[in-house]
C-alpha cells in the first residue's frame, strides 16, 4: 500500500487541480458577466447621447410650433387651438422618449418633491431612494406620480412612501366637477408599467377610496443593467476577491496548523538515522525534540511492556504528521521505526 505521505501528496495534487479548474471556470464566468455590464454601460452612454440629439433637434422646433399656434389662436385662425394641443402632445411624447433613453436626467426623489412643493403641491415623503441600481427607475415612478397629481388634482395632498420593496404614490382625487379634463390619458403610465415589469418588478395603478394610487415594486438590481450603478470592477480584482482571497485564508490556516504541529516536535532525519538499537539513552536524549508530534494518522507499532516510546515528526508539510518513533527500555534504545513506509489506520 502507498505510504501516507504519498497518499497525502496525491490528495493535495487532486484538490489543487480541482481548485484550479473551478477557479478558471469562475474567472471565465466573471469575464462574461463584466463584459455584459460594460456593454450595457456603453449602451447607456449612447442612449444619453441620442436623447440629447433628439431634445436639441426636435424640442426647440416643437416649442416654436406651439408658440406660433398660440399666436394664431389669438387672431382667430380656425383650428389653431387644435394645432396648439397637437404640438403640446408632441412635446410631451418627445419628453417621454427622452426620459426612457436617459433616466439620469431626473433629479433625486428629494429634489423632485422639493420642486413639487415649490409649485404649490402638498407632498408628504416617507423613506428615501437609497443608491441602488434601481434608483433611476424609482425616480421615474415618483416623477410620473407627481405629474399626474398636478394634472388631475393640483389642490389635493400627495403621499409618497418609499420602502426597500418599492414605492407607493397616493393622491386624493379632486371633486368630480372640479377635475381638469384635457382628454388625455394618465401621463406615461402604460409605458412606465412596461419598463418596471421589464426590470423584474410589478406595477399597478388606479382609483381606490377616493384616491389615485400608484404602486411599484422595484428589485434592488434590475434584470437589465441600466448603466447607473458604479463602474464594474476589473475581472482580476473580482477574481482575487472571490477566489484568491479564500485560497489565501486556507493557506494561512494550513501555515498555522503546521506551526503548531511542528513546534518543538521535529526530529531531523540525520539525527534519527544516527540512532541505533543498543545505544545508551543518555547519548541521544539531548538530540530528541521537547515534545511528541500531535498529528498521528499512521498507527505505530505496539510497544512491549515496560518500553518508553515517543513519536516525532520529520517536518513534513503541510501537516507535520508523526513519522518517526524511538523506543527505550530503561536506558537503552530498543527500537526505531520510520512510519512513512507504514499503512494508514
Amino acid at each position: 500500500m502507498p505510504s501516507p505521505l504519498a497518499l497525502l501528496a496525491t490528495a493535495v495534487l487532486a484538490l489543487t487541480v480541482a481548485g484550479a479548474v473551478a477557479a478558471v471556470r469562475r474567472y471565465r464566468s466573471l469575464a462574461r458577466e463584466l463584459h455584459a455590464r460594460a456593454v450595457a454601460d456603453a449602451a447607456a452612454v449612447e442612449r444619453a447621447r441620442l436623447a440629447e440629439d433628439l431634445h436639441d433637434a426636435l424640442g426647440h422646433r416643437l416649442a416654436r410650433l406651439a408658440l406660433r399656434a398660440s399666436a394664431l389662436a389669438v387672431t382667430g385662425v380656425p383650428d389653431a387651438a387644435d394645432l396648439r394641443r397637437e404640438a403640446d402632445d408632441a412635446v410631451q411624447d418627445l419628453h417621454r422618449v427622452v426620459d426612457v433613453l436617459r433616466d439620469d436626467t431626473l433629479e433625486p426623489v428629494e429634489d423632485l418633491v422639493r420642486a413639487a412643493r415649490d409649485a404649490g403641491l402638498d407632498v408628504t415623503l416617507t423613506g428615501s431612494e437609497g443608491d441602488g441600481l434601481g434608483a433611476p427607475l424609482l425616480r421615474t415612478v415618483v416623477r410620473e406620480g407627481l405629474t399626474n397629481a398636478v394634472r388631475h388634482a393640483p389642490a389635493e395632498p400627495v403621499q409618497i412612501d418609499i420602502s426597500p420593496r418599492g414605492v407607493t404614490v397616493l393622491n386624493r382625487l379632486a371633486a368630480a366637477g372640479s377635475r381638469p379634463d384635457d382628454g388625455r390619458e394618465p401621463f406615461g403610465l402604460d409605458s412606465l408599467e412596461r419598463r418596471v415589469r421589464a426590470a423584474g418588478g410589478t406595477f399597478s395603478h388606479g382609483e381606490r377610496d377616493g384616491s389615485f394610487v400608484l404602486v411599484a415594486s422595484l428589485p434592488a438590481r434590475p434584470l437589465v443593467p441600466d448603466g447607473h450603478g458604479p463602474l464594474p470592477p476589473s475581472v482580476l480584482r473580482v477574481f482575487a476577491r472571490q477566489a484568491l482571497l479564500p485560497a489565501a485564508v486556507v493557506v494561512a490556516g494550513l501555515a498555522l496548523v503546521y506551526s503548531w504541529a511542528a513546534h518543538d516536535a521535529v526530529l531531523e532525519e540525520d539525527v534519527f538515522a544516527g540512532i541505533v538499537v543498543g545505544q545508551e539513552r543518555a547519548a541521544v536524549q539531548a538530540e530528541l525534540p521537547e515534545r511528541e508530534a500531535p498529528l498521528r494518522p499512521v498507527r505505530a507499532p505496539v510497544a512491549e511492556p515496560g518500553w518508553d516510546c515517543a513519536i516525532y515528526t520529520d517536518g513534513n508539510f503541510p501537516l507535520a504528521m508523526a513519522t518517526l518513533q524511538v523506543c527505550f527500555d530503561g536506558d537503552e534504545v530498543v527500537r526505531t521505526v520510520d512510519l512513512r513506509e507504514r499503512s494508514w489506520l
